[in-house]
């Protein structure tokens, strides 16, 4: 057999007040609703942008945004690249080092 505890006897004696007020829950729910302040805009905004949807949405998209300007600036180099190593060998070109004007 288990002991009892001295607490449980003195719970099951405790008296519970009864809501006969039938406006209290309405009171209650008032008081709540009072109780939540609207939040700011930026914060209900990061509260519907961090979803792991929208997350893998957004890195995805900045990691096709990246591919992109990279390909965009990597063809420039490779023009540029290019464009500057046709001038060193080219010994008629104005910018090769040993272009001589006499």
């Amino acid at each position: 057999m288990k002991p009892t505890d001295p607490l449980d006897d003195l719970l099951s004696q405790w008296p519970v007040p009864q809501a006969d007020d039938p406006s209290f829950h309405r009171e209650v729910w008032h008081r709540i609703a009072a109780g939540q302040d609207e939040s700011p805009w930026a914060e209900r905004l990061l509260n519907w942008w961090f979803r792991p949807r929208r997350i893998a949405l957004s890195a995805a998209a900045c990691v096709l945004l990246g591919f992109i300007v990279g390909g965009v600036a990597g063809a420039k180099n490779r023009t540029q690249a290019r464009d500057v190593y046709l001038s060193s060998i080219n010994p008629l070109d104005s910018h090769h080092p040993h272009y001589a004007t006499r």
